[in-house]
């Protein structure tokens, strides 16, 4: 792996923002989802699987936009090898020059399994610190990392394109990534991906996932019948696009194992109408079982379906228990 300021966002997703005070929930991911297939289609406002707006080479601000553009289209090599009676096929190293990009924890939070090396200063921002994205080092092989719909968005954007925002350092757009001003280039490869893990972290949807931390130990052969929908935010983290789509992003089996737990708090925008609550007040939830009986009635009402809204199909159950919105622009699905 390469040092972190020379590749900032090689193996798994984030080191750069986290919740203040987050609750954790769930333990070692597994199971099967709900998912959909794939289609390519560029600048098609028509098919929701496409990958909408679509991806450009780099940021407005990337920083160092020849070596980016000379990067961007330039795939990772990959090997087919054989694990006592298991076919997978893994990242060929050294690839793209010296590092080892993607080479375990795909889809956890941190660079591969590590966490990050040093306090992160962002000036007003804020500072992230060491401990605050540290892995949980089991004692068997194994950590435990933070896991959200983002981070695991945000790898599988980063295996297609990368150069895109925050996989290399050549494309490094900071002020891109809240996008406080709503001037930000959001056709740029990998942003969206990049600020869905940053709000999913601030807001504390995620996960624990356990991995094995061994160089090279996740599968990276693509799944493309499973590929999850969801959305993703265009600025704040409370305005998102229209409409949920699979990104045109294609799963690996190690990203498709990664589920959220009963319990934990996903996306669900109101961009969404099946996120929507039939109530008025400064918030308003609806549940299935287990709340007062004036939620359970706004369940599933006028036509809405809450059960698989927003970003449930990452959920392991591929369902939500409760939807919930308040006037703060708090708006989650808990998972079933």
């Amino acid at each position: 792996m390469a040092p972190l300021l020379k590749v900032v966002a090689t193996g798994c997703w984030l080191w750069y923002l986290a919740a203040s005070d987050p609750s954790e929930c769930g333990a070692k991911s597994s199971g099967s989802m709900l998912l959909q297939s794939q289609t390519s289609v560029s600048r098609s406002w028509l098919n929701k699987s496409a990958r909408m707006p679509p991806n450009e080479n780099c940021c407005d601000d990337a920083g160092d936009s020849s070596t980016c553009n000379a990067l961007h289209g330039v795939p990772f090599e990959y090997e087919t090898v054989q694990v006592g009676s298991t076919t997978m096929m893994r990242m060929k190293c050294p690839n793209r020059g010296s590092d080892c990009a993607f080479d375990n924890c795909v889809g956890g939070t941190g660079v591969d399994c590590s966490g990050v090396p040093y306090d992160l200063n962002f000036g007003v921002m804020g500072t992230i610190s060491v401990n605050l994205v540290a892995p949980q080092d089991m004692g068997d092989g194994t950590v435990k990392l933070k896991t959200s719909v983002g981070s695991i968005l945000h790898d599988l954007c980063c295996m297609k394109y990368q150069s895109g925002a925050f996989c290399h350092s050549s494309n490094y757009p900071i002020g891109a990534t809240i996008n406080a001003l709503g001037n930000a280039n959001n056709d740029c490869a990998c942003l969206m991906e990049w600020r869905k893990a940053a709000w999913n972290l601030l807001r504390g949807r995620y996960w624990l996932a356990t991995f094995d931390k061994a160089a090279q130990s996740q599968d990276m052969t693509l799944v493309p019948n499973l590929q999850r929908k969801s959305y993703l935010p265009k600025g704040s983290g409370t305005n998102y696009e229209s409409y949920k789509s699979t990104w045109g992003l294609t799963e690996r089996k190690a990203t498709s194992v990664l589920c959220a737990p009963a319990g934990t708090r996903l996306d669900c925008p109101s961009e969404d109408n099946n996120c929507k609550v039939p109530c008025v007040g400064t918030y308003c939830k609806a549940c299935a079982t287990g709340c007062a009986s004036r939620h359970r009635k706004r369940w599933n009402k006028d036509g809405r379906v809450h059960t698989t809204a927003g970003d449930a199909d990452y959920c392991c159950s591929g369902e939500f228990k409760e939807v919930y919105w308040s006037l703060a622009n708090t708006r989650y699905g808990t998972c079933k």
